[in-house]
């Protein structure tokens, strides 16, 4: 009986050992084309689950020195996606209400550009912001301090299939593994647009879970070891 739950144990300790979530940070800090953004925005990719990817898009790192309708604000932001869990469709996006702020876009999937302003190259999926001055809610702009956090799910999706790279669309070069064009930067007004051809890998919070759960099924080997040698 004792091995026999050995076995489990080991068994239990293996399976969440190698259990994998990968997380990625992009740093939106590189102009691509126009007028810098004011402070940076930021998005991260991370596997939240079997099967579930969780996007975030935050610009708390903008900072304005424009007022009124001149708060710079975001329009379309862009991302890769290589395919490997089939067609995705807007379905499979989830827009997290308790976890965002600003306005909720509109998310398009198929070969995009965004519309030739953000030349960054083809991407795969778009969600385009409000652009309304004066709307609340979900129809606000998405600007300054904002956050937007969708859930994608699908079966065999993981954030590693959305760290790819824009490619060229026959116009610019591509390269870039996220994209945003800014609008009413600075009390000018002007807009351009941000990307990044670099991302940082991290462990989100699952794969802690999981470490979590490997360290205590190894004690609980160690301790059924031990009441084993006593009896």
């Amino acid at each position: 009986m004792r091995r026999l739950a050995l076995a489990t144990l080991a068994s239990l300790a293996l399976a969440a050992g190698t259990a994998q979530a990968d997380m990625y940070t992009y740093t939106l800090s590189t102009k691509v084309n126009g007028t810098a953004s004011q402070g940076t925005a930021v998005a991260t990719v991370a596997d939240i689950g079997a099967n579930t990817v969780q996007i975030t898009m935050d610009l708390k790192g903008f900072n304005d020195t424009g007022s009124g309708s001149n708060v710079q604000f975001v329009v379309p932001w862009l991302f890769n996606y290589n395919g490997g869990a089939g067609t995705l469709t807007s379905s499979n996006f989830t827009y997290q209400t308790s976890e965002s702020t600003g306005g909720m876009a509109t998310v398009s999937v198929g070969t995009t550009n965004g519309a030739n302003d953000i030349k960054a190259g083809n991407f795969n999926i778009e969600f385009t912001f409000p652009t309304s001055n004066g709307g609340t809610g979900v129809n606000a702009r998405f600007t300054t301090g904002d956050v937007a956090v969708y859930n994608v799910t699908a079966t065999g999706l993981t954030a590693s299939m959305f760290n790819e790279q824009s490619t060229a669309d026959g116009n610019n070069p591509g390269g870039y593994y996220t994209a945003i064009k800014v609008q009413a930067i600075g009390q000018s007004g002007k807009s351009g647009s941000m990307g990044t051809s670099e991302f940082t890998p991290g462990v989100p919070e699952p794969a802690s879970v999981a470490m979590a759960l490997t360290s205590s099924l190894c004690l609980g080997i160690v301790a059924l070891r031990r009441r084993g040698r006593s009896a």
